[in-house]
């Protein structure tokens, strides 16, 4: 019998799946689109889902049994779709000249910090610079502010008070849902393990 190992997902791997669902978003909108400002939203918007997707697999398996799905540097991927991301809703901003929000603006500018600094934060980590229980700290901290910096990204969706964001209700509503669903899947599972421990 033919024993067969298990390969993880390596972070080379990780990203290159990201750069090419990029790739393909920006085609996509560009098919789809005439305008350009239409474009760029279409692109920002569908990053955002992709960069949602990114962060649900990290927040649902991180300190899991079965975190071995997550590429051994997934802060690092995570940031790679997130600044692209950025990248691409500064660019739809500007075309667009939309007016920005202080209080969500300070928001988003002090989760963008978080998935930056996440990666060298993993890095210290595997370097052993870091202890597991330091790690498990910033890991917590930082998952749980940029979940919930999405949901406050999506309730306003749902609540119709960000007319002219692209896509609708039904999106929105699943995207609230997903959203919503991770935060119960890990938090149950903290207290359930943390339950164990006692």
């Amino acid at each position: 019998m033919i024993a067969v190992s298990f390969h993880p997902i390596t972070t080379k791997r990780a990203v290159f799946g990201v750069v090419l669902m990029e790739c393909l978003i920006i085609l996509h909108a560009i098919v789809a689109y005439d305008h350009a400002t239409e474009v760029w939203q279409a692109i920002a918007r569908l990053s955002g889902r992709l960069s949602l997707l990114v962060f649900s697999a990290i927040f649902v398996l991180k300190g899991s049994t079965s975190s071995q799905w997550l590429p051994p540097r997934a802060f690092f991927v995570f940031a790679i779709a997130h600044g692209i991301h950025l990248i691409e809703l500064l660019i739809y901003i500007t075309l667009s000249q939309r007016e920005l929000i202080p209080i969500r603006l300070a928001g988003g500018f002090v989760a963008y910090l978080i998935v930056f600094v996440m990666p060298w934060i993993e890095h210290q980590f595997e370097k052993g610079k870091l202890s597991s229980s330091a790690m498990e700290i910033y890991e917590n901290v930082s998952l749980y502010y940029i979940w919930f910096i999405f949901l406050m990204a999506y309730i306003p969706r749902v609540l119709g008070k960000l007319p002219g964001v692209g896509g609708n209700m039904i999106e929105f509503i699943t995207l609230l849902g997903i959203t919503l669903a991770i935060f119960v899947w890990r938090f149950t599972r903290q207290i359930r393990n943390y339950i164990v421990k006692k």
